[in-house]
């Protein structure tokens, strides 16, 4: 191993200027210099495709432990998203933990409450009233935040904590590691016959790492490499929009004031979904639009599928009948602007996030693809990181590799996938009919509209505890002390 990363030091220095393109961001933020802070012994070089959040998280939490990451992105520049974040407190106490709960404050807003209600008749479903006790005992806030504000945090974060973050780039090929009689630069020594696996670049150019990080999104191309499969989306003839609006906008109509002051609004009905949140101190107000395409347009206008944010469609294509929508609804849909919009597909979770040679993984959307604008990519992602850096902050030699990149897997996939799968029942539920079975299933975020005071019940708090009260940094550290340190004494008796 090339311990001393002269090699991909070199590596740096020879990329072509016009290739890599940087930002103009600041990166004034300060990581956070708590006495949990720790770095590994040896340090191992990474490349992570992908600038997104999970992209970016991974880059800052494995740098803060001392590693050499370069983070490959195909866009120009950050790539923002019209919509926004919902972080709970398992996403909000990781960044506070990285030392921007200053940001956080900035930001981003705080929900405590939020309404489901019919969309045709506006009737309330149900509602929800988070009590400052439980985000007490769960040790921080739910925060709602523009996705482009996130962005910024993390890649301050990942650049101040030594990422380089390269901008412009298009990954052609990702190699895993192989086994050959040559020896060339090999991860565990002399006696290794292990290559390190190789990113090649549209232009040409060849890049090696010890691990290869896929943070590709929701079509990975690393995942077709990790699992040698090419999984097709399950289209289901939804579509989500997602925009914005300015609060003072809304204030203006006071119906809608009254509403969005108070609570975050979901409009449900059969096949379409409406809520909106507010982001930036509640100076605006995220809208998400779930819409069956089949109803939603014209059979000449009808779009096609569509996997990536499209970033040119107004909601004025979208038809209902008249006297099929609560006013305000209406109101609200007819104040935002420009959306993007994709097809809400399935992509069925992959088997394994580690390939066969042990040298590439998958986070993110890669790892646990959902549906657009769920409420856990965002939180998902960033557990995702602060497991990796935490297990990678261990490091100590080479073979603990793939050691660890199994503990990250075991520690994050069945949760992933089990609140992956919650989020898509979840909307199930609150697009289906009659609305009779709609209103009885829908989970535990709903308390029943004629007994607001009342709060959650015991099995409610308890769903709400594994989800929110999960802290991903802890989850890393149990593991080493259970499961890390047994395996070196182990070694040591041997």
């Amino acid at each position: 191993m090339d311990v001393d990363g002269g090699s991909f030091r070199r590596q740096h220095q020879s990329f072509p200027s016009a290739s890599f393109r940087r930002p103009s961001h600041t990166t004034d933020v300060t990581p956070t210099t708590d006495d949990t802070s720790r770095q590994a012994s040896l340090h191992l070089d990474f490349i992570i495709i992908g600038a997104g959040i999970a992209g970016l998280s991974a880059a800052y939490a494995l740098a803060k432990s001392g590693h050499r990451v370069q983070v490959f992105e195909q866009a120009r520049g950050l790539k923002y998203q019209t919509g926004g974040v919902r972080l709970p407190p398992n996403a909000t106490r990781i960044l506070t933990h990285w030392g921007v709960e200053k940001e956080l404050a900035q930001k981003g807003s705080i929900s405590t409450s939020s309404s489901l209600l019919d969309m045709k008749t506006g009737r309330q479903i149900g509602r929800s009233a988070w009590q400052a006790a439980l985000f007490e005992e769960m040790g921080s806030s739910f925060f709602m935040m523009h996705y482009a504000d996130l962005l910024d945090v993390l890649f301050r974060l990942a650049s101040s904590a030594g990422a380089r973050v390269n901008f412009g780039v298009t990954v052609e090929s990702v190699e895993p590691a192989r086994e050959t009689g040559t020896i060339n630069t090999p991860i565990a020594g002399p006696a290794s016959r292990t290559l390190r696996p190789t990113v090649r670049l549209k232009t040409g150019e060849r890049f090696h790492a010890d691990v290869i990080i896929g943070a590709d999104g929701r079509r990975s191309m690393i995942r077709r490499v990790v699992t040698d499969k090419d999984d097709e989306p399950e289209a289901n003839g939804l579509s989500v929009y997602t925009g914005s609006v300015p609060a003072a906008k809304i204030r203006n109509y006071a119906p809608l004031k009254q509403l969005v002051d108070v609570v975050w609004p979901f409009w449900l009905g059969h096949r379409r979904i409406v809520l909106a949140y507010p982001v930036r101190r509640h100076q605006e107000f995220i809208v998400n639009v779930l819409w069956e395409d089949r109803s939603g347009f014209t059979a000449a206008a009808r779009p096609a599928v569509i996997d990536s944010w499209d970033p040119t469609t107004s909601l004025t294509s979208l038809r209902y009948k008249e006297g099929q929508m609560d006013p305000r609804a209406r109101c609200l849909l007819d104040m935002v602007g420009p959306v993007s919009r994709q097809s809400w597909n399935k992509i069925p979770p992959p088997e394994t996030w580690v390939d066969e040679s042990e040298s590439i993984i998958l986070i993110g959307d890669a790892a646990h693809p959902q549906g657009p604008v769920t409420g856990c990519g965002s939180y998902l992602a960033l557990e995702d990181a602060a497991i990796l850096g935490g297990l990678f902050s261990r490091l100590r030699s080479a073979d603990q590799v793939p050691t660890l990149l199994y503990a990250y897997m075991d520690l994050r996939k069945g949760r992933a996938d089990g609140l992956v799968a919650m989020e898509q029942h979840n909307v199930e539920v609150g697009m289906s009919s009659p609305s009779r079975i709609r209103d009885g299933l829908v989970r535990w975020s709903a308390l029943p509209a004629d007994v607001p005071e009342s709060g959650p019940t015991e099995t409610e708090l308890a769903e709400i505890s594994e989800v929110w009260g999960y802290f991903a940094i802890d989850a890393a550290d149990e593991w080493w002390v259970e499961w890390g340190l047994l395996r070196e004494r182990s070694q040591l008796r041997m």
